[in-house]
């Protein structure tokens, strides 16, 4: 399960958002992700470290633990 807030790494930039929806394509989860700045990206998946947008799971962990 992906935290409600996640890190992103967006065309080379980590960007702190916000889950706004996900979905199942088959095995594959695509989440909807709202950053801080106020872009909306669809399909992201994580660690597709091939994709120019994605969900940087172990810097999400990392971000989390330290927010606490």
């Amino acid at each position: 399960m992906i935290e409600p807030i996640v890190v992103i790494k967006a065309f080379d930039k980590f960007k702190v958002g916000t889950v706004m929806d996900v979905t199942n394509s088959g095995s594959v989860k695509l989440y909807q992700v709202k950053t801080e700045d106020g872009r909306v990206y669809d399909d992201v998946k994580v660690n597709d470290f091939k994709s120019l947008v994605y969900i940087h799971k172990s810097i999400t962990n990392s971000f989390l633990k330290n927010k606490k």
